[in-house]
């Protein structure tokens, strides 16, 4: 039976199946807490990216308050912090390694800036500290008594304030960045978890139900089953488990329940049936006994009857086979005449097709004489065309030429002349050429009745030889018939003494005949008992 395939194929245990549901809740738990877990380790990568944007704030403040110091020769470590604040905002800027305290070696790497808006800020910070470091050498060189000096420290102390205020934006741009992933942290998992338990739920669902819906299935078939009710088709088998085990099961012993019944029912009817024409049979037997009493006594006077009808048909079949001897000798004359016809009509066909090939040769012969008549035909047209020429130099000549006129104006009459006679005997040669293929149809259907003619003695012939052949296997039949009847006569007494035993016999079977009858009543009120007991099953 077909069965399904994949992850709830019905290869697996019912214990398997039921294992499956905690297994895959522990799966997706874990799974969710990994997704935490990472969630949360780039959560603190995003911290101590903060942490260093912040610490970029502190850094400008150490360089400018350094690069003051420096001014008034007391300290000159302000190239250190704007050193360090330019690398950091490289590696925010394009990704990298950053120091993860100033004073150490530890570093942790950074990706690139997530957006461009930070991007862009990172630069402009670069820019503003790069612009500091322009005005480094004029501010160190001045002397705070110059009066160029306070407007120098005004002038740094402006950039400072704006790359201070740049700083806080890039902190706050990084903590929204972070605070967004955080927010898409909560959402995923809250997704993950509400994904997870309807998954889950499906899971069971389908695990349930594929353990239930069979187990529910069998049991509305069983209950058929007990009912009576063995019929409709079989289970379909949708696993391997041992619910389709069980299935299977089910299956050959309703159908094994079912083969039992149809036998069973089978063999009632069959016995059931047997008792009725047992019992009719009885009857009847019973009836015909009596009869066949009756019978035998007419048959015992019928049978002097026959014997003196056989001594008839044995004088009359020898009377037969005389008159069938003179059929064979009158048969006999009508086939050597048959012959001698069917010879004469071959005669007659050879000398049709004789007079047939005579007609077609004379149908050549006037076809080389309608050739013969072109040729004239064409000599009387060259002769009207030479005389033609004729009368043209003789018109030419003048009255020398009259003579040789006369001559071609007579050339020219004969030629006409002769073309008119040969136009009347090709005529008359196309009349004849008709004639000739009339004729020789007429031959081809004289030849054709003449071979249906030869046919049909043929036929006749073989009718009277097959007549004369049937005669004498009659006269051969009716000499056995005469030999038979004698043979009768002796079997009409013994046939009397049978009779005699067959009426002791039927007095015998008689008596067995009416216990046979007491039997077959049995046998049937048995039967209808059993019909009764297997009604309550649908097949």
């Amino acid at each position: 039976m077909e069965q399904r395939s994949g992850f709830l194929s019905g290869r697996q245990s019912v214990g398997v199946k039921l294992a499956l549901i905690p297994l895959i809740f522990i799966l997706a738990i874990g799974f969710i807490l990994s997704y935490v877990v990472l969630s949360q380790y780039e959560r603190r990568s995003d911290a101590e990216v903060i942490h260093v944007v912040v610490r970029q704030r502190a850094l400008n403040q150490w360089y400018v308050k350094d690069l003051f110091l420096a001014s008034l020769k007391q300290k000159n470590d302000y190239r250190y912090w704007r050193d360090q604040f330019i690398q950091t905002a490289d590696s925010l800027l394009t990704g990298g390694e950053i120091l993860t305290r100033l004073n150490g070696k530890d570093t942790f790497r950074v990706e690139a800036a997530p957006s461009a808006e930070i991007r862009i800020k990172l630069q402009e910070s670069k820019k503003l500290i790069q612009k500091i470091a322009e005005q480094e050498t004029v501010f160190l060189a001045l002397s705070p008594q110059a009066p160029q000096f306070p407007q120098r420290v005004i002038g740094i102390e402006k950039i400072n304030l704006e790359l201070h205020e740049l700083t806080r934006d890039i902190a706050d741009l990084y903590t929204q960045n972070a605070q967004s992933k955080i927010d898409e942290m909560i959402r995923n998992s809250i997704l993950l978890s509400l994904a997870v338990a309807v998954i889950g739920l499906l899971l069971n669902w389908l695990i349930s139900r594929a353990i239930s819906r069979p187990l529910l299935n069998l049991a509305e078939q069983a209950k058929k089953v007990a009912n009576g009710d063995l019929s409709g088709e079989a289970i379909e088998v949708r696993s391997q488990d041992e619910v389709g085990q069980l299935t299977e099961s089910f299956n050959q012993m309703k159908l094994g329940l079912r083969e039992i019944m149809q036998q069973n029912i089978q063999g009632i009817r069959s016995l059931t049936a047997s008792t009725s024409e047992i019992m009719a049979s009885t009857q009847q037997q019973s009836a015909s006994t009596q009869e066949q009493v009756t019978a035998l006594q007419e048959t015992t006077a019928t049978m002097e009857e026959v014997r003196q009808s056989g001594a008839q048909i044995s004088e009359r079949a020898r009377h037969v086979a005389a008159e069938a001897e003179s059929t064979v000798n009158i048969t006999e004359k009508g086939l050597q005449s048959v012959t001698e016809t069917v010879t004469d009509i071959e005669g007659i066909r050879f000398q049709v097709n004789q007079v047939a090939e005579n007609i077609v040769n004379l149908s050549e012969k006037n076809r080389a004489v309608g050739d013969i008549i072109a040729l004239v035909t064409e000599v009387a047209e060259q002769s009207n065309l030479l005389a033609l020429n004729a009368a043209i130099e003789a018109a030419a000549a003048g009255e020398q030429g009259n003579s040789f006129s006369v001559v071609a104006n007579e050339m020219k009459h004969l030629a006409n002349q002769a073309k008119d006679s040969t136009r009347q005997v090709r005529t008359i040669l196309e009349d004849i050429q008709r004639g000739i293929g009339k004729a020789v149809m007429l031959t081809e259907e004289a030849v054709k009745k003449v071979e249906k003619g030869r046919q049909q003695m043929e036929v006749s012939e073989n009718t009277i030889r097959h007549m004369a052949d049937t005669t004498q296997q009659s006269i051969q039949a009716f000499q056995q018939i005469v030999a038979a009847t004698n043979q009768q006569q002796l079997g009409f007494e013994q046939v009397f003494q049978a009779l005699l035993d067959i009426r002791q016999s039927t007095e015998q079977t008689a008596a067995g005949t009416q216990q046979l009858n007491q039997a077959s009543n049995s046998l049937n009120r048995m039967g209808q008992e059993l019909q009764q007991l297997v009604a309550r099953y649908h097949l």
